[in-house]
């Protein structure tokens, strides 16, 4: 779809800061995981929460950003937003909460 502002969250599940960034932004995000189980008896942990709006004015879009940044995550190591814009590609991105944890897919793992 063009002129679209396509927007996700990934993150360990925390609806009650999702109702927050929407709240505090007016961007609505919608769960889109279904919690099915993902093998045996355990229930998937990460959720996803989506918005597709006509583009969202450049402002709009970094607001959310900042908030998602600011955000108070219980696990902001898990805590991922990517958007992407039609008429705004430099916006275009994976954004983390500024709390998280260095990325550890750098350091080695023995096993």
């Amino acid at each position: 779809m063009a002129n679209t502002t396509d927007i996700i969250i990934t993150c360990a599940a925390e609806d009650d800061v999702i109702d927050d960034i929407s709240r505090n932004t007016g961007v609505l995000l919608k769960k889109i995981t279904d919690t099915t189980k993902s093998g045996g008896n355990k229930d998937v942990w990460f959720e996803s929460y989506a918005a597709c709006y006509s583009t969202l004015e450049v402002e709009e879009i970094l607001r959310l950003i900042q908030i998602f940044k600011n955000s108070e995550f219980s696990y902001p190591e898990f805590a991922v937003l990517i958007i992407s814009d039609d008429n705004t590609p430099k916006i275009d991105g994976v954004y983390r909460p500024e709390t998280a944890q260095e990325d550890k897919t750098s350091e080695s793992v023995v096993l």
